[in-house]
């Protein structure tokens, strides 16, 4: 099995690949850290890696889990009949992007529901809208209900930097009875993301307080 030395050895038993399906995405985010122009897989090339993936978890002893994401994986062509394939090959699979017409998440429900689609939220809308444009934070909130409608777990994800590090407890308070699930991750200063700042060392500590009470 896959043994993670910073954990002392410690074995897992599951595998996960997020698969960045294009860098297409119908968002200008201020602290994206990727939007170079790549050239994406064709069908045939994305199920040649799905068959890689399978060999390298039959090689490890290790359960596969996919989490396609991208840019929007939703621009990418191929998407149905590659989830199709995914779900043929019995890995369970998430979806990271941004929200869908209704009919769009039918096609993938239709297959099988993902475990969870997740989608993002910089903060309240003021806060959120000045990052990731304006009217995005009202569809995110109307595409939760629609995942909840639909039975998909959602979950939303923040980019935490200096400027909306006090909006992570009060946006998770607007959450509560919209997402199943409301995390954080600390912002990655490449890309766009450079010119934004990281809260220094005295701010994240007393953040953390506050969003442990």
């Amino acid at each position: 099995m896959l043994r993670d030395r910073w954990l002392f050895g410690r074995k897992t038993g599951v595998f996960t690949i997020q698969w960045h399906l294009t860098s297409e995405c119908g968002l200008s985010c201020r602290h994206c850290y990727d939007r170079s122009s790549r050239d994406e897989l064709s069908l045939d090339q994305a199920r040649r890696v799905l068959q890689d993936f399978g060999a390298f978890c039959a090689r490890h002893r290790v359960r596969g889990q996919v989490c396609l994401s991208g840019g929007d994986p939703f621009l990418y062509a191929g998407l149905v009949p590659l989830y199709r394939a995914i779900e043929a090959a019995g890995y369970p699979v998430s979806i990271l992007g941004n929200p869908v017409a209704r009919e769009r998440l039918a096609e993938i429900v239709e297959i099988k529901k993902p475990r969870y689609f997740q989608v993002s939220l910089e903060g309240l809308p003021e806060v959120n809208d000045r990052i990731r444009g304006r009217g995005h934070f009202d569809s995110v909130v109307r595409f939760l209900g629609v995942l909840r409608d639909t039975g998909v777990p959602s979950c939303v994800m923040l980019t935490l930097h200096r400027g909306n590090i006090d909006q992570v407890v009060p946006l998770a308070h607007r959450l509560r009875g919209l997402a199943d699930r409301f995390t954080f991750s600390r912002l990655t200063q490449v890309g766009r993301g450079a010119a934004l700042e990281l809260p220094t060392r005295r701010e994240y500590v007393d953040f953390l307080k506050r969003y442990i009470a």
